[in-house]
Order: C-alpha cells, then structure tokens, then sequence
C-alpha cells in the first residue's frame, strides 16, 4: 500500500507504545517494560503502530526461556531517537542479520520470519530511518529502529 506524503501529526510514543502492549497477548511468563521516556515524533500513528506491533509480537513468539523479558527504550542523539525492542532470545544467529528483513526468509533451519520484520523495514525507510538487529550470544537480541528528526520533534 502507499504511505502517504502529508504533514503528520506529534505523537506520544509512550502512550502508542501502551496501546500496542494492550493488543498484545503475552503469556504470563513474559515480562513487558518501557525502561525509559519515550519521545513525542511526527510521524503517522498507524505505520509507528504497526513497527511496534511487530517487533514486540515477534518477541513474544521467539523467547523460548522460562521467565521471557523485553524492554522497550529509546535514546535520542541530536540527529534522530533511536528506539531499541530487547529480549532474551539469541537464536538469530550474526550471519542472519543481513537477510532477516527480507519476505519470509527462514533462519536457523526452520524457522520463518514472514513478512512482518520487512514491513518494519518498509515503514522506517519511507521516514529516511534505519533497522537493525544485534545478538548477544547466550544473552539477548536488540532491534533497534531510528526516524530522523523533523524540525517539529520534541
């Protein structure tokens, strides 16, 4: 579909950030937390939604631990926020970072990843920002997302 060009509105990424997290079924072994403030940004609520949506369901259906935790940041430089989803999953292995935002890629023997990390890639290249994804080995995984800064931001 096509994203549209018109002036968006300021959003409260907190709040979009509660919304999502009340659409989200988590089971009850899985932590959600918002570790810090998240800016206000201009963008369009649905596509910053759905980039939301996306990375934090894709935790919950990937953390195979007993006791799951994501927590969901976000540290501004002068440039732009950059937002990061981390959870304790390490199954996505280095040499899948590359290729895991592409159309229903299969990582790690088996497992699909569809279309929803491409999506994600989609909407934060109509803002100008980036994806991108670091393992910790026997640790975590991080997405980080980054939406350039308009002149408008707060």
């Amino acid at each position: 579909s096509k994203i549209g060009l018109t002036k968006q509105p300021s959003i409260n990424t907190n709040t979009l950030v509660e919304s999502v997290l009340q659409k989200i079924e988590s089971p009850t072994h899985i932590t959600i937390s918002i570790v810090t403030e998240l800016p206000h940004i201009f963008a369009d609520e649905h596509l910053l939604a759905k980039v939301f949506e996306v990375l934090i369901q894709h935790a919950v259906d990937h953390i195979h631990n007993k006791i799951g935790l994501i927590e969901i940041g976000c540290e501004s430089t002068e440039k732009e926020p950059v937002f990061s989803i981390k959870y304790n999953y390490l199954r996505i292995h280095p040499t899948h970072h590359k290729n895991i935002f592409e159309e229903f890629q299969i990582i790690e023997s088996s497992e699909s990843i569809g279309v929803g990390l491409n999506i994600v890639k989609k909407i934060t290249a109509h803002y100008n920002g980036k994806i991108s994804i670091k393992s910790i080995p026997n640790k975590e995984t991080i997405f980080y997302f980054s939406l350039p800064k308009t002149t408008d931001d707060v």
